[in-house]
């Protein structure tokens, strides 16, 4: 019988994650202390993540999505490269502005694992470097949004 995905436990699992990674580290944190944070049983993570791993990699996976997909929006509506590239900055800003646990995760722990970051840098971030590029692209080509040469001295 499959998982039902309503009950609402991997979500209270993942935001406990992001709270026990940002006090604690990604390396000092165990499963234990995520599975209490989230009011589960230890053996329930499992149903629903591999490993610790598993839940970080998830964590960057649904906050990347769900930042895209703003920024996709926000981006679409804007008119001109300088406004689509500060409509992403907002994005990024106010998605990690509004959740200070997953600002550090991303700030500090994602950043302290080499092997987590090579991972998605070829994948996941392929879409928001892609989202960057078209969005400065654009005008770029109509000669709206030519970057500047750097000042000679």
């Amino acid at each position: 019988m499959a998982r039902r995905k309503t009950d609402g436990k991997r979500e209270r699992i993942l935001e406990a994650a992001v709270k026990v990674f940002a006090r604690k580290g990604y390396f000092a944190a165990k499963v234990s202390e995520i599975a209490r944070k989230a009011g589960v049983a230890d053996g329930t993570i499992y149903l629903y993540f591999r490993n610790k791993e598993d839940i970080l990699v998830c964590l960057f996976d649904q906050a990347m999505a769900e930042y895209l997909e703003r920024a996709r929006r926000d981006v679409q509506a804007a008119v001109g490269a300088p406004d689509r590239l500060l409509a992403m900055a907002a994005q990024h800003l106010s998605g990690l502005g509004s959740n200070r646990d997953l600002a550090v995760v991303f700030q500090v722990e994602l950043r302290q694992s080499t092997k987590f970051m090579e991972r998605f840098t070829a994948s996941c971030l392929q879409d928001y470097f892609a989202l960057l590029n078209t969005s400065s692209r654009r005008d770029n080509e109509t000669g709206r949004f030519v970057p500047t040469s750097p000042a000679k001295s």
